[in-house]
């Protein structure tokens, strides 16, 4: 029968030794040759014993080079068996081998073979070798059949191995240019979704040329690109998901973004177009949609859990799509996806505004939404839960301006404020910064005559008078609240309880209720009650606050003294020289 050169098969890849083979490698031969036969013999009496078997027998057939009983003992095991990848790697690559790119061979059963291969055991190298062989043969003009649906189906079987997937990815697009170069996007946008390390950024150049000629289509035709696009996403994710013991490990957000970015770009200049009456209709609109439609596809195939993308995704739906349904759809995955970042919670507070509901309806809605937050959101700082506390106020004082000066509303939100310190106080108790954020901003609200006109300025004041000294109460230690509230007295206009809250804080910072950290906050404190004198008081109310803030400063100079040694410098001639400066201070 056929036979095939025992060195071209050899399983390390190495040559024989040719002529310098002595006489104890032919008796090695003849003995391998009957234990080969003994084996065979064996294998085809009782087929359905074990694969190892099978393998066996085709190894040693296949380091003998005897290639027509290698054929029949790789039928039978497959005939029997599941064969391993190593067992059609080996197959592919003899059979490859023997049949070379004379035109005059028949390909059909090679062909045949690729099929079963990939059918029975559909890994990346597998298919890379049945997409090499198309590649090679159409590279030297030779016929072959490959279509864009085998392209898909080898990058959805073996496109996802971590290790090999590459390789596949790279031939299967290069086979994608040759024979179809339309179907390039969405092999990309394919590839770019991959767990694997392919070159991303070839791949977005090549999703760019299918936006560029997105400028010329019609309504129609950009419905159908469309509904494709989307069938076939669908698809993809469910070939992930059904994938076992494989983590689908995400694409890097700049390249998403980066995509993203330039999608938009190409709408401003079909926007341009447009203008000039040089686009047809469909062409703005398609890139609209198509821009919607790859945002879904990063934040849900890719980058569920990456904040900057679904915040760019808002951006979008807000700013170039205007769509206020697209911006609630968008605010209600993202906080789903990404429960503990505080602005996309801010967003869906935001897109509450744009269901313009009456008061009763908004309150409730408002209610439930915090609820939902603080039971799904984790933080281990108060920025986020300010950030969302600051949102559901400022629900209330959007509303007020948008239906004008009324008493309900205002009172809502006095009650919403009052909430959102409790609720700092509650979950963060050292957290005075913040809880000094939150009445400040409430306290510059009230003074808004818009909003909370429909409230007597007196009853205003006096509300945030309590709100301060309730703070302070509870937290005497904390000088930035004395400084805090005295400022945002001092916009009230109420100078005197500005000043006796700039005393109290310099009281309770000497009579040592303040512990030895709040040191330089008092200093500020200090120095924002004599700026606050020059501006608001008299010469004698300056001159004790400068007694005051100059006895406080002075006892931190000294500490500041006694804490660290004096620094010396090496004068002329190797002495040392002090500053006098220093010397009076001593005195």
């Amino acid at each position: 029968g056929e036979q095939l050169a025992p060195e071209a098969l050899q399983e390390d890849g190495s040559a024989s030794s040719g002529n310098s083979s002595d006489s104890s490698d032919d008796e090695d031969e003849e003995v391998n040759e009957t234990a080969m036969a003994v084996l065979e013999d064996c294998v085809k009496a009782s087929p359905n014993l074990e694969a190892s078997s099978h393998e066996l027998l085709i190894k040693g057939l296949r380091n003998l080079g005897a290639i027509d009983r290698l054929r029949a003992a790789r039928e039978r095991l497959a005939a029997w068996f599941q064969p391993a990848e190593a067992v059609w790697l080996d197959w592919l690559d003899d059979e490859n081998q023997l049949l070379g790119v004379d035109q005059s061979n028949d390909i059909k059963p090679y062909l045949a073979l690729l099929e079963r291969a990939t059918q029975s055991c559909g890994r990346a190298r597998v298919w890379s070798r049945r997409l090499d062989f198309m590649h090679d043969r159409l590279k030297l003009g030779l016929e072959v059949h490959v279509d864009l649906a085998m392209l898909q189906r080898a990058v959805n079987e073996g496109g996802y191995d971590l290790e090999h997937g590459p390789e596949l990815w790279d031939i299967a697009l290069q086979l994608g240019q040759k024979i179809s170069p339309n179907s390039l996007p969405a092999l990309a946008r394919q590839a770019l979704a991959a767990p694997v390390a392919i070159d991303r950024i070839k791949m977005l150049s090549l999703l760019e040329a299918e936006s560029d000629a997105a400028l010329n289509l019609t309504a129609s035709e950009a419905d159908k690109f469309l509904a494709a696009r989307k069938a076939h996403r669908k698809s993809l994710q469910k070939s992930i998901q059904g994938r076992k013991g494989q983590e689908k490990e995400p694409a890097t957000v700049f390249v998403w973004l980066q995509h993203l970015d330039e999608l938009q770009g190409r709408r401003k200049k079909a926007k341009a177009r447009d203008d000039l009456n040089c686009v047809q209709v469909g062409s703005r609109q398609y890139l609209d949609r198509l821009i919607e439609e790859e945002f879904w596809a990063a934040v849900l195939d890719t980058c569920r859990e990456q904040p900057l993308v679904w915040e760019a995704f808002l951006a979008f739906s807000l700013h170039v799509a205007r769509s206020r349904q697209l911006y609630s759809r968008v605010a209600r995955a993202a906080v789903d996806a990404s429960p503990n970042k505080g602005s996309l919670w801010k967003a869906v507070f935001q897109s509450v505004e744009h269901l313009d509901l009456r008061l009763e309806l908004l309150i409730p809605k408002i209610g439930s939404l915090l609820e939902r937050f603080l039971i799904t959101s984790k933080f281990s700082n108060p920025d986020p839960l300010e950030e969302v506390l600051q949102a559901s106020c400022d629900v209330y004082r959007r509303h007020a301006l948008s239906k004008g000066p009324d008493a309900a509303v205002a009172n809502h939100l006095v009650a919403q404020y009052n909430y959102a310190v409790a609720k700092v106080g509650e979950m963060f108790p050292r957290s005075t910064v913040t809880m000094c954020s939150l009445i400040s901003r409430c306290s510059d609200t009230l003074m808004d005559e818009s909003v909370c006109g429909a409230i007597p300025r007196e009853d205003r004041l006096k509300y945030i008078q309590a709100l301060w000294e309730q703070l302070l109460a509870s937290h005497p230690h904390a000088m930035i609240g004395y400084t805090t509230a005295a400022q945002s007295l001092e916009r009230w206009n109420a100078i005197g309880a500005a000043r006796q809250l700039f005393k109290q804080g310099l009281h309770a910072f000497k009579g040592g209720l303040a512990d030895p950290s709040a040191s330089e906050p008092a200093q500020k404190l200090a120095a924002t009650w004599l700026d606050f004198e020059r501006r608001c008081g008299t010469l004698d109310t300056l001159e004790a606050a400068q007694q005051a803030t100059h006895a406080l400063i002075l006892r931190r100079a000294r500490q500041r003294l006694d804490s660290s040694p004096p620094s010396r410098k090496k004068g002329n001639g190797g002495q040392t020289k002090t500053g006098k400066r220093s010397t009076r201070s001593s005195q």
